[in-house]
């Protein structure tokens, strides 16, 4: 590949280049995610350059008509401070047949809002726990789900506002979850069934040709734990608990290859391409129940893409190179 100019975009509050490329790179770093990123560019022979977005688009459209560039790397996560317009970006790259990383606005939409990707799977007869969107206190009488129940935000990424006591066993605890997440966040929220088991997740990459990267599970003391906010960004929390990210290890090569054609049929039906992630329950019969899409993943070197990735023997900069050309093709 051409050695090329690439614009990575970013949120302000996450430019490793003002807090030192070494700091940012540690392990519970905010920022690591964009100084790995940036760090695998360079060591490629390229010129990346950051570009902070937080408000509106005028930075970017600025910048490419002033100053244009071969390619655009998106690790943005929200603009406006909302999560859901964070497809507005690629939205004007793709309006003007800039090449960007990743999902395009199609995916990036449909995975942000859960209940509609559920909907959406739930047609191609994909396994996914009961849920309900819920708007007011109102909406949690007569849910028709069964308890233990799990409630969530419906709209947002990286397990914001997931906590382990948002699982309900009960009404009461049901409204008490309800009112505390009120308190923070104003959005619908989801109610699920809640699946006991393992976390399960699966990084994909690709276009048309779709490569399922090794699945990973959360090995956890029992299996009311979730992946929450606290676990996934703390690594000291993690230590704590005995909590940690392993390998799955498969009863037989058919279920490893029944879920990996399960979880290419999902990629391609929420139209995602260039790389992504699936999150997956999977109960101690084996059952594995689907729960949401990233489109766009956590790619820390150190994190379970990346760790997946080196897994099938890429390394990290070889990850970053492969992203750029499913990128440059789209198809």
């Amino acid at each position: 590949m051409k050695k090329m100019r690439i614009l990575i975009l970013i949120h302000p509050e996450l430019n490793p280049l003002k807090r030192g490329l070494s700091v940012s790179g540690r392990v519970d770093s905010p920022c690591k995610t964009e100084a790995h990123v940036y760090s695998a560019l360079k060591k490629l022979g390229h010129q990346p350059d950051f570009l902070e977005l937080e408000n509106h688009l005028d930075p970017l459209v600025k910048r490419i008509n002033e100053d244009p560039v071969d390619m655009v790397f998106n690790l943005l996560e929200e603009l406006s401070g909302e999560a859901k317009f964070d497809f507005h970006a690629v939205s004007y790259l793709e309006s003007r047949g800039i090449p960007f990383t990743g999902n395009g606005p199609r995916a990036l939409m449909l995975s942000r809002d859960k209940n509609l990707s559920k909907l959406i799977l739930r047609e191609r007869r994909v396994k996914t726990p009961r849920s309900k969107l819920i708007g007011s206190e109102r909406d949690l009488k007569r849910t028709g789900l069964e308890f233990p129940v799990f409630l969530k935000l419906n709209i947002e990424d990286a397990s914001r506002g997931i906590t382990q006591k948002n699982r309900a066993l009960n009404q009461a605890e049901l409204i008490s979850i309800y009112r505390r997440l009120r308190t923070e966040f104003s959005e619908d929220l989801l109610l699920e069934e809640f699946v006991e088991g393992v976390d399960l997740s699966v990084g994909i990459v690709g276009n048309s040709r779709i490569r399922v990267l090794p699945a990973r599970c959360l090995s956890t003391p029992s299996g009311r734990w979730v992946a929450d906010e606290k676990l996934k960004f703390q690594s000291a929390a993690r230590a704590h608990h005995k909590i940690r990210s392993v390998e799955k290890k498969w009863k037989s090569a058919e279920k490893k290859r029944s879920f990996e054609r399960e979880a290419r049929a999902i990629y391609a039906a929420l139209g995602m391409r260039g790389y992504g992630r699936l999150d997956f329950r999977e109960t101690a019969s084996g059952e594995i129940h689907f729960l949401e899409a990233n489109a766009n993943p956590d790619l820390a070197k150190d994190e379970d893409f990346g760790l997946s990735a080196r897994a099938v023997g890429m390394s990290y900069e070889g990850l970053i190179e492969e992203i750029l050309a499913l990128g440059r093709r789209k198809s």
